[in-house]
């Protein structure tokens, strides 16, 4: 056997071994290009390079992708070799696209495209259409990637490359459901299901099912949806597949959360201990995301907001691997040209990159200052809920312990808003509640105290106050500022204004180191007021 021989055997084998031993094909490939450099062979170098680059691709080592690509890329044109380029500039494209570059990717796959007029390769050929499509997938341009899709699709029809047929019908069915045709989506799911039915593929079959199950959940058929959730993730269970599991358990678990939280949150545990265990930090990001997204529509903001911020720490962390990546990329486009305008350029473009990672950093962090308002937050009135004034309360009496300032709290009720409720209804009953709200909220901002809703028509103020006698003036101004809104109940001679009750305790130091004690003492001279005839301010002291 001659040396040329043997390298090509030795490239079919690594060929062969690719997508399920990478480490061993590139190991083989690199064996290849050796031999191919002592004996001279070029082509076969070239092609020992894109054996290499075909084993990067399986391991997503985007860096040595791109640099054994536009190595390869470079013998070929010293040889005017038109298939290996085509072949280099379409793995080149997918090393910029695997690293979001979707201009350079769809400039190389164009490229290779237009070898394909002079290589007669379908296999080749409905690759690079689908990754055309890809690219125009991930920049949302539908119709585009359609048109690219079917193309692909057709080539293989054409051709019997039916397990590329049924992966590019289920891309196209993906846009499809993405916007919302579920009937034309499903219409390809099953017809790639029943290509991939013929075929020893299960993986890819699990998929399909589970896509399947996506469209009955849009077309709210969620028995159906279930059903077929369960039998892709009992099809994946058994081939002991953990990588694609977490995709149908996060499906399944967005169909239990419309109706059962707990059933949703224990299926997404699942889904993290599978990440976890296969150390797949983007599926767990995206779990965390999906779990502060379902508690935050129950109303579970504290919950939310914990999970919001390892979603955010892990995608920080993605981000900096993404970057990390760009830069990989950058200087092995460095190493491979010498022409000054192309570096500028390059240059040009990962300042870019540095500013769009700036703005998804600002972006969650936007995000993440929303869910710390909303568990602060009265949903109603606007204004602090009873978490967050205990917390603000405990800030406070702890400062005033220390630094011996005057601290008042105040405890504020609305007399008889059951009869305002009961009058006018709870809908009415809800703006009374926002006014009075807005009006002691306006005293509260102008002096920098804290206010905020304890409950129902319960709300507490806290103050820096000078001594007992200013505590007590600022108690009257609330209640006036309450009073001057004209809320009223009844008719006629029923007619009743709708006013404030306010107790509340002053103190400073030592007197301040129980906040339960400070918060009882105000409802009990609350208590009082109410008793002795509302809309009128009790205020003790603690000295």
């Amino acid at each position: 056997m001659s040396n040329r021989e043997s390298i090509l055997k030795i490239l079919s084998k690594a060929k062969a071994a690719s997508s399920v031993s990478p480490d061993e094909a590139i190991d083989m490939s690199n064996e290849a290009y050796q031999m191919s450099k002592e004996g001279g062979f070029k082509r076969e170098e070239g092609f020992s390079l894109l054996g290499a680059a075909y084993g990067y691709r399986v391991k997503s080592d985007v860096g040595n992708l791109l640099d054994m690509s536009l190595a390869a890329r470079q013998i070929f044109e010293e040889l005017d070799d038109h298939e290996g380029l085509m072949r280099a500039l379409n793995l080149a494209g997918v090393a910029y696209f695997y690293s979001s570059l979707y201009e350079e990717a769809m400039r190389n796959f164009l490229k290779a495209l237009d070898y394909s007029k002079v290589v007669n390769d379908p296999f080749l050929e409905s690759s690079v259409l689908n990754n055309i499509a890809e690219v125009y997938r991930e920049t949302l341009s539908y119709n585009k990637a359609i048109e690219f899709y079917k193309k692909a699709e057709g080539l293989c029809r054409e051709n019997g490359l039916d397990l590329n047929r049924a992966v590019i019908l289920g891309n196209i069915g993906e846009i499809h459901l993405k916007e919302s045709k579920p009937e034309e989506a499903l219409n390809c799911f099953e017809s790639s299901k029943r290509i991939l039915a013929d075929m020893n593929d299960p993986i890819s079959l699990a998929e399909i099912e589970s896509r399947i199950g996506q469209v009955y959940q849009a077309m709210g058929g969620r028995a159906e949806a279930e059903e077929q959730y369960k039998k892709s993730l009992s099809m994946l269970e058994t081939l002991e597949n953990k990588y694609y599991s977490i995709d149908i358990l996060t499906n399944l678990a967005s169909l239990y959360a419309e109706t059962d939280l707990d059933d949703a949150m224990e299926l997404l545990a699942v889904a993290i201990s599978y990440a976890e265990e296969i150390d797949a930090k983007k599926k767990i990001s995206s779990v965390y995301r999906q779990i502060a997204s379902i508690n935050e529509d129950y109303g579970n903001y504290r919950v939310a907001l914990d999970y919001f911020k390892l979603y955010c720490s892990y995608s920080e962390k993605q981000h900096n691997l993404a970057l990390g990546s760009r830069l990989e990329i950058l200087n092995v486009e460095l190493k491979h040209t010498t022409d000054f305008e192309q570096l500028n350029q390059l240059k040009n473009r990962f300042e870019h990159e540095l500013k769009l990672q700036k703005l998804e950093i600002e972006r969650m962090n936007e995000m993440n200052r929303s869910l710390e308002k909303k568990i602060s937050e009265d949903e109603l009135t606007g204004i602090l809920n009873r978490r967050a004034i205990n917390k603000k309360l405990h800030e406070i009496a702890e400062a005033a312990r220390t630094e011996e300032f005057f601290l008042t709290v105040y405890m504020l009720d609305i007399d008889n808003f059951k009869m305002y409720n009961d009058h006018w209804g709870h809908s009415d009953g809800d703006k009374c509640l926002i006014s009075i709200a807005k009006a002691i909220s306006s005293i509260a901002w102008s002096r920098n105290d804290i206010f905020g809703r304890y409950g129902g028509e319960e709300f507490v103020y806290i103050a820096r106050t000078k001594d007992y006698d200013t505590a007590l003036e600022l108690g009257e101004e609330i209640r006036k500022e309450v009073e001057k809104l004209g809320l009223y109940y009844g008719d006629g001679p029923d007619k009743t204004p709708t006013t404030l009750s306010i107790g509340g305790v002053i103190g400073s130091g030592e007197e301040l180191s129980s906040v339960s004690r400070l918060l009882q003492m105000a409802d009990d001279q609350l208590y009082i007021s109410k008793r002795s005839g509302k809309n009128r301010v009790r205020l003790i002291s603690l000295d």
